[in-house]
């Protein structure tokens, strides 16, 4: 197997430009063989977020004959030969990031609101972890969060998270929860990939009232004058205070038993950007991207015990697949790295993209017995179901 599903995100993307796209790429011949445009998220224009947020396509999972991706908010299932079978969202969901797809549901990561969601294929939530809940039951230094949302609020669906105007992501997103893997014994592990020191939280909640009250919602420009006139300005998060904030941020894995128990896993001081790709390999060791140092950490999930640490990343770190030669497939920005962890050297780099403000998302193995994927996801879905979204 040699040809490489990759999604991919562009930062500062126009409305009307393209935020993502999926990459067929053959890693023996370092050439595409695809690249298709995607369906993007319906409030893309509201993201304010110009480095990801809403942008560009996150994960992707396979299952027998079956496949999914996710733009931030929305699962698209396929067929082998990329028929749609279904399409659905929640919308308690948002920000997903990495997804796992199963035979009747698919887990997601709601890096939005720090929850781990299953959903069936009609959008109904199955089974949730508030991980702001889980992280009460042990101590993590700096850690001032609290849960926000309440069950009934989640499997009500009171709030639309899809839509960035509904609430302060920078009070709802404390944790961004990205990432998780199953271990062999079914203990979970969740990746909270950048744990931020929010201050004046007060503020934030006040920010959060006053955008869902009538006249913002009647209003637009309003609301633009108000986010300009009274934002970060005044809330201790403006520019000259932001290197002391991120030296109190800071990644961490948690590790949930199957008895419902917590504990504390790997944990990166002082980063500016959250960590990503938690992966078990062939071996039952796992590895955790410190995207910020562009490290590659190689550990027992069971006992924390690291065996090595790479620098392997020089842009942005993310996105990970074992070969079945047991080398790894990573994600940097724009650029593809095959690295073998044993031997700790880089035996291939490749640029998949000449956009520099492209950037990897997420890397899985295209089945042999899958199609290629249409050149347009869009045209592709109006020619057999019609997408509305919203």
């Amino acid at each position: 197997m040699s040809k490489l599903l990759i999604s991919t995100s562009c930062r500062h993307t126009k409305e009307n430009e393209p935020s993502g796209y999926l990459y067929v790429y053959d890693i023996c011949e370092n050439r595409i063989i695809r690249k298709s445009n995607i369906i993007e998220h319906p409030y893309i224009s509201s993201d304010p977020n110009p480095r990801g947020g809403f942008r560009g396509l996150k994960g992707i999972s396979i299952f027998d004959n079956h496949i999914a991706l996710s733009n931030a908010s929305s699962i698209f299932l396929y067929d082998n030969n990329w028929h749609p079978v279904t399409y659905f969202w929640n919308p308690i969901c948002a920000g997903i990031h990495e997804i796992k797809l199963f035979k009747d549901h698919i887990w997601i990561t709601s890096a939005r609101n720090d929850l781990l969601i299953c959903l069936d294929f009609y959008g109904n939530i199955l089974e949730y972890y508030d991980v702001r809940r889980l992280l009460r039951d042990i101590h993590l230094p700096n850690n001032h969060t609290k849960p926000f949302l309440t069950r009934n609020q989640i499997l009500e669906e009171k709030y639309d998270f899809r839509n960035p105007q509904s609430h302060d992501s920078s009070f709802t997103d404390n944790l961004h929860v990205n990432g998780f893997a199953q271990l062999e014994n079914s203990d979970l592990l969740i990746s909270c990939g950048l744990i931020r020191n929010v201050k004046n939280k007060i503020l934030h909640n006040i920010n959060n009232l006053v955008r869902k009250t009538f006249i913002f919602k009647k209003f637009p420009n309003l609301m633009l004058f108000y986010k300009k006139a009274f934002s970060h300005k005044n809330w201790g998060l403006h520019q000259k205070n932001k290197k002391t904030l991120e030296l109190d941020n800071y990644s961490c894995l948690i590790r949930l038993t199957r008895d419902g128990k917590v504990y504390q896993s790997i944990n990166f001081p002082f980063c500016s950007v959250p960590s990503l790709s938690i992966y078990i390999l062939h071996d039952k060791s796992a590895i955790y991207l410190n995207t910020t140092a562009g490290k590659l950490f190689h550990f027992n999930p069971y006992n924390n015990d690291i065996y090595s640490i790479s620098k392997i990343g020089n842009n942005f770190l993310r996105g990970a697949f074992q070969l079945s030669d047991d080398t790894l497939v990573l994600g940097d920005n724009n650029e593809l790295i095959q690295f073998d962890l044993y031997s700790k050297k880089v035996v291939n780099r490749a640029v998949l993209s000449k956009i520099e403000t492209e950037g990897i998302f997420d890397i899985k193995i295209l089945p042999r017995n899958f199609h290629l994927p249409p050149l347009s996801f869009i045209e592709h879905h109006k020619q057999i179901l019609p997408i509305n979204q919203k």
